[in-house]
């Protein structure tokens, strides 16, 4: 039997592709870190943002009291993190502003 090149490619394409999404969901399942990175949220709770640079949550708690910590937002009660505000305080208080 005789397949055409044409239809050789397009089902090798299929084929590729199922294989591909496969392959991405086996390595890389929904939760994992790369794909925590790939989707990073604009904002963040208090106790997550501790957890990434490293302090317990009443610390900071404390942090977010502060007068030169700018990345606060608050949602009713809920009190959230700008990750982009944060990334600058953290780099302000490294270089001593």
């Amino acid at each position: 039997m005789k397949i055409s090149l044409d239809k050789l490619s397009h089902m090798n394409y299929n084929k590729f592709k199922s294989n591909d999404l496969f392959m991405i969901n086996k390595l890389y399942p929904k939760g994992s870190v790369v794909m925590q990175q790939t989707q990073e949220r604009p904002t963040m709770s208090v106790a997550e943002a501790a957890k990434l640079i490293g302090v317990s949550a009443p610390t900071m708690y404390a942090i977010t009291e502060r007068k030169d910590f700018n990345a606060l937002i608050r949602v009713g009660r809920k009190k959230l993190i700008l990750r982009s505000r944060l990334y600058e305080w953290l780099d302000n208080q490294a270089s001593g502003e």
